[in-house]
């Protein structure tokens, strides 16, 4: 996955059209979740359940370093406004992908599946596996419930930042700030990724530090609706990276002690991972239409409303404290 993810990506830099640059950004985006979806289902098959959230904020916490990593080098070391400068900078994100995948690969045990418990994958088995009955299992349907609501939260409050302190806020360089907010927001999802999750391990608690780093994005949110300055939008950037790293780490460790068997659990995984990536599709029709509505107090209002949802509704969840 990670190969053909940097194929795409080398490809993408050459490019000519709109439509070349969509297939590929698609395919790019496949790979990179099956990656996500393998690396992810290595956390229950090697880490017990007491120290799942600790290593979950681990591994979850490069995500949100990569996002300002991944800014500085394609905009502050390579010249992007040059086709030359372009093509090395997806070239440098090619090799970084495949380079940081190589440690996991090689150093991390796979065992394999004995012969009497490998199956035969066929289309249909395959079509099939996508569904899994809420009414069976409906841990793993509310804990899915909850992080696509999580992530609909995030894609609708990050989608017109840059607008909302170009228009609203008036900040004189709404690009810098935009970046100074990533910064701060990303600085808090390193600390409380790592933090959130030894607190819930040692806790033995998920569902009440899911609820309160949910509550946290949604007050982020809210504060953004009624104050519209740019002091408010550093507290909020606080505020929802805090949340957000918590949640990123306990959520994870929840999910991994609901799925349905230990069989299928990158499957399973992968299945979660459709919550994560459909928001984004979604979350950007809900907040053009809320900003044509009423403007940025509407859309921060609906993303404070949909957070608050999502942190009542991980109690629905029976299985897991």
């Amino acid at each position: 996955m990670a190969l053909l993810a940097a194929v795409s990506l080398l490809l993408i830099g050459r490019q000519a059209s709109v439509l070349g640059v969509a297939v590929l950004w698609v395919l790019f985006n496949v790979f990179q979740n099956g990656q996500y979806a393998s690396l992810s289902a290595a956390i229950p098959d090697h880490v017990p359940v007491t120290q799942r959230a600790t290593v979950a904020g681990w591994v979850g916490m490069p995500q949100a370093l990569g996002l300002v990593v991944g800014t500085v080098v394609v905009v502050d070391v390579f010249t992007v406004d040059t086709q030359a400068g372009l093509r090395l900078g997806y070239l440098a994100l090619a090799a970084g992908i495949l380079v940081l995948a190589v440690p996991f690969v090689l150093f991390t045990p796979d065992y394999p599946l004995e012969q009497e418990h490998a199956r035969r994958v066929t289309l249909r088995e395959l079509a099939s596996s996508y569904w899994i009955s809420p009414r069976r299992h409906p841990d793993f349907g509310w804990a899915w419930l909850t992080r696509f609501l999580a992530s609909l939260s995030i894609a609708m409050g990050t989608l017109y930042l840059l607008y909302f302190l170009r228009d609203a806020v008036h900040y004189r360089h709404p690009d810098q700030g935009l970046l100074i907010l990533i910064v701060v927001y990303t600085a808090c999802v390193v600390v409380t990724a790592i933090v959130g999750g030894i607190i819930s391990d040692r806790l033995g608690r998920r569902k009440i530090i899911v609820s309160i780093s949910g509550s946290l994005m949604g007050v982020a949110a809210l504060l953004l609706t009624f104050v519209e300055t740019w002091p408010s939008s550093i507290v909020a950037a606080v505020l929802f990276g805090c949340g957000f790293g918590a949640y990123l780490a306990v959520d994870q460790a929840l999910i991994t002690q609901v799925l349905p068997a230990a069989s299928d659990r990158a499957k399973d995984l992968g299945i979660i991972n459709i919550a994560i990536v459909l928001p984004t599709a979604i979350g950007a029709a809900l907040a053009s239409g809320l900003v044509t509505l009423g403007s940025y107090p509407t859309l921060f209002g609906g993303t404070a409303a949909v957070a608050a949802v999502g942190s009542v509704l991980v109690w629905r969840i029976k299985s897991v404290a």
